[in-house]
């Protein structure tokens, strides 16, 4: 009941968003940083003090939510409206502790991706964000749909175009993978002009 008080508090809702706002903007610095990062001991400081900080403050934030649930911790991740969210930030959390103690090229790269997944943890917070986003997941199938039948189209025209214009342009339309990137090329419009001539 105690952890429920405490996840459910406007206060608690804010200091979260704060902190997400805190890990973009630090992703942000870091980024912008990296290059020069030897010159800069204060930006390193800084980015690995705060990204420390924030981690905990997620990982408390995740606890304090399971614990809300009370017997049935389960709910954290399968509620209707919050569960997808708790997942996703979950999964975030167990990916930034995995990779925390790591200094190679990959991890640090990992570690800013997933401190820039974090901003995404802001739609759950705005209800008009979440419905755009519940908008554009729905809409997804469709989009799959329409991708799938465009690239039909191109395979169906890539032979085509193999069969009456490999023999004239072999560097184009030699094989069915150079024919379809041909026809994306001209469908797109990117350098179409080199083509034609």
């Amino acid at each position: 009941v105690v952890y429920s008080r405490i996840t459910s508090t406007a206060w608690f809702e804010i200091f979260v968003m704060l902190n997400i706002l805190l890990s973009g903007v630090m992703t942000g610095v870091d980024l912008e940083n990296s290059h020069d990062i030897e010159d800069r001991p204060e930006i390193t400081r800084f980015v690995t003090t705060s990204t420390r900080i924030t981690l905990i403050v997620f990982t408390l934030e995740c606890i304090l939510k399971i614990f809300a649930e009370g017997n049935r911790p389960d709910i954290y991740f399968t509620d209707k409206e919050a569960g997808p969210f708790n997942c996703f930030d979950f999964t975030v959390v167990v990916a930034g502790l995995s990779l925390m103690g790591s200094e190679s090229g990959g991890a640090v790269g990992a570690l800013r991706l997933l401190r820039l997944l974090r901003l995404l943890s802001i739609v759950k917070s705005v209800p008009q964000l979440t419905g755009v986003l519940a908008g554009l997941l729905s809409g997804m199938t469709s989009v799959t749909y329409i991708v799938a039948l465009l690239f039909l189209v191109v395979y169906l025209f890539a032979i085509m175009a193999c069969l009456f214009f490999g023999t004239n342009d072999p560097a184009r339309f030699g094989t069915v993978p150079l024919a379809c990137l041909t026809l994306f090329q001209v469908s797109t419009l990117s350098s179409w002009g080199s083509v034609a001539y």
